[in-house]
């Protein structure tokens, strides 16, 4: 429901009326596409970063809240799976393509959802594939790219990026310290009384449905509050110093 909210509502369109516009968008914020506060140039400093950080939050609103909707549904969802990489690192970045190029999210969104992929158990390789490969590989950008650029420039741009998602970044990644959390920094660990049971060899009351419902919107609204507490205020505050 969320994704189909996001696509229908919000995303797509978005990309679709940019495409339309065929370059010719005018900025009236330096940050944002509206001006929600007229810059002057009698404004002193403080008053034009002040009030350009208000538009640009004003822009990315919708996209950002998206952002953190997924990111709090991958938190949620992810630790649910059984399998959630493969031993081989080239096939990590694959799986972040195939999450990421559907989604089809903005940067400003990718940010939030790769921490709570992350954060969730997914390898890096998987998180900054996905990452790289919403925003720039989902299927209006490269609409856009054969419509407003020369075919062999489209072609070029799409290489590049896919090289540096299936091979630039599983090289990257094993050189970083760490490409997945310890088993007791998961955020999302088995529920209490399941692991009761298995220590004591009790077999636990099976879950009705509505139980499982509100245990599941529980471990959302927890991993929603710890999604928005950890970007948010990063994410404002990119948006202050960008300007």
């Amino acid at each position: 429901m969320l994704a189909y909210l996001f696509w229908t509502g919000s995303r797509y369109p978005a990309l679709d009326e940019k495409a339309m516009m065929s370059g010719a968008i005018q900025l009236e914020d330096p940050l944002g596409f509206e001006a929600w506060f007229t810059l002057t140039p009698d404004m002193t400093l403080f008053e034009r970063v002040f009030f350009s950080t208000l538009n640009w939050i004003n822009t990315n609103k919708k996209g950002m809240s998206f952002g953190i909707l997924f990111a709090a549904a991958f938190l949620t969802v992810v630790p649910f799976l059984t399998t959630r990489s493969f031993r081989n690192s080239f096939a990590n970045a694959a799986l972040g393509l195939v999450i990421g190029t559907p989604l089809g999210v903005c940067v400003n969104c990718a940010a939030p959802i790769a921490r709570g992929m992350y954060s969730a158990g997914l390898r890096a390789e998987t998180t900054l594939a996905a990452m790289i490969a919403s925003p720039t590989l989902n299927i209006v950008v490269l609409t856009m790219l054969f419509s407003l650029l020369p075919f062999y420039m489209a072609v070029t741009k799409i290489a590049l990026s896919l090289f540096v998602i299936l091979i630039a970044v599983p090289l990257i990644c094993r050189i970083l310290p760490q490409i997945e959390l310890p088993a007791d920094e998961v955020i999302c660990p088995l529920p209490a009384p399941l692991q009761a049971g298995a220590q004591t060899g009790v077999r636990p009351r099976p879950d009705t449905l509505w139980t499982a419902f509100v245990a599941v919107a529980k471990s959302y609204v927890s991993n929603l509050w710890y999604i928005a507490r950890m970007t948010v205020p990063l994410m404002v505050l990119a948006g202050f110093l960008g300007r």
